[in-house]
């Protein structure tokens, strides 16, 4: 994941978390793990949308929590993920030093004042950079419900200190449920977005007609 769309993310969830002001950019370069070069750089068209005001003496403040986490998810593809079978990725796990799980099961961890959807999406998994995921057999049957297959995803390191609970962030949950086609995903995604702005669905951008 690029740099600048890691500081997005660093936003996201402290926003979400409640943190919506920053001293200056090195703070923030500092929390996503990020040089101060690539932050500035990430934090421009935040600014000129009004996601993120900043202050005449330095500083910023988050003021649109709803916009950026759909900057965010718009940049979010799923095209690196190796699927398997849920049994094959579940026997990576065994050997993996570090792991996150990812998608509606993460989702499901995240709501905690709402009733999570009842039916998982394909089950998104992501381990350390460096594991051979060419070495996984691909699962032939990709139309089968998410329980039978998995999504897997090599990450870097500062994601898992990011990550530190085993589930992956709130933002980079919602990401991958808007980048995850099916009826599953979308339904986590308005539960997520429900709960957390009280709204029934994301704001997306307008259909154009022919």
């Amino acid at each position: 994941m690029l740099d600048n769309v890691v500081v997005l993310r660093a936003l996201v969830d402290q926003a979400l978390d409640g943190k919506n002001s920053w001293q200056n950019a090195a703070e923030l370069a500092h929390c996503a793990q990020v040089g101060e070069k690539n932050t500035y750089k990430a934090l421009q068209h935040p600014t000129a949308i009004g996601a993120i005001r900043r202050h005449p003496r330095g500083g910023f403040d988050v003021t649109d929590t709803e916009r950026l986490l759909m900057l965010f998810a718009a940049r979010r593809t799923l095209k690196e993920a190796k699927i398997t079978s849920f049994h094959k990725a579940l026997s990576v796990l065994k050997d993996a030093p570090v792991y996150a799980i990812g998608g509606s099961r993460a989702a499901a961890f995240h709501l905690t004042g709402s009733e999570a959807p009842t039916e998982h999406a394909m089950a998104i998994l992501y381990v350390p950079e460096g594991y051979n995921l060419k070495s996984l057999p691909t699962s032939t049957n990709t139309r089968v419900s998410g329980s039978h297959n998995a999504l897997i995803i090599t990450s870097k390191p500062r994601d898992f200190e990011a990550w530190r609970n085993g589930y992956t962030s709130k933002a980079q949950t919602f990401s991958d449920l808007f980048a995850q086609p099916s009826p599953q995903a979308r339904a986590f995604q308005h539960a997520l977005w429900n709960e957390w702005f009280n709204s029934t669905a994301p704001i997306e951008p307008p259909r154009t007609t022919k």
